[in-house]
């Protein structure tokens, strides 16, 4: 079933010879371009739970605002993984609220340094921030995209924009296709005069 060629053939009553579509070749064509589909759609699903992270961490800093900064992460991880446990969270959802843990970890003895650690994450804006750029590159090494890959694909010019004639569509030039096929105009089908009763 992998490795085989699938091609596609269109027989169409204004041309005289078939036309194929080879399947391997555009899918190879545009990977990257595909991989940054699927990666956006990731994307918007994983922008929620980013979202319900920081709730989740919001809550729990709060109600652990007793503890020290170390052992109020630690209870952030703990609950993290409880919900990683029940429902599996992306990985960088782990590796994001470990990291946290660490720097507070480094900052050992500086009880006013680990606050103020926690202290930033408290605002929503640098947290989220944080959060989606661990995202963001997490998804880019699991399909093996680059940033410039994906400006590559952001630049592509679809056959409908009608802004640039530039040729860097993902859509096969029309124009050479047609060019290499025969033209032929279509047949007129004559329809008998047999009548029915």
């Amino acid at each position: 079933m992998y490795n085989k060629k699938i091609v596609m053939c269109i027989v169409t009553l204004d041309k005289s010879e078939p036309y194929y579509i080879d399947f391997n070749d555009l899918i190879d064509a545009n990977r990257k371009h595909i991989l940054s589909i699927v990666k956006n759609n990731l994307i918007s699903s994983y922008l929620i739970k980013n979202k319900g992270l920081y709730l989740l961490y919001n809550f729990h800093k709060n109600e652990n605002s007793e503890l020290s900064p170390y052992e109020t992460i630690s209870k952030i991880v703990d609950e993290v993984k409880k919900i990683d446990d029940i429902k599996p969270l992306p990985d960088y959802a782990l590796e994001f609220f470990d990291e946290i843990k660490f720097n507070i970890k480094r900052k050992n003895s500086k009880y006013d340094k680990q606050k103020q650690i926690l202290e930033e994450y408290d605002d929503q804006e640098y947290f989220m921030s944080e959060i989606n750029c661990l995202m963001n590159e997490h998804l880019n090494r699991f399909f093996g995209i680059t940033e410039k890959d994906i400006d590559e694909t952001n630049n592509i010019k679809y056959s409908n924009d009608k802004k640039d004639d530039d040729k860097s569509s993902i859509e096969p030039d029309t124009d050479s296709d047609a060019k290499s096929l025969p033209e032929e105009k279509p047949k007129k089908i004559n329809k008998s005069k047999t009548s029915t009763k």
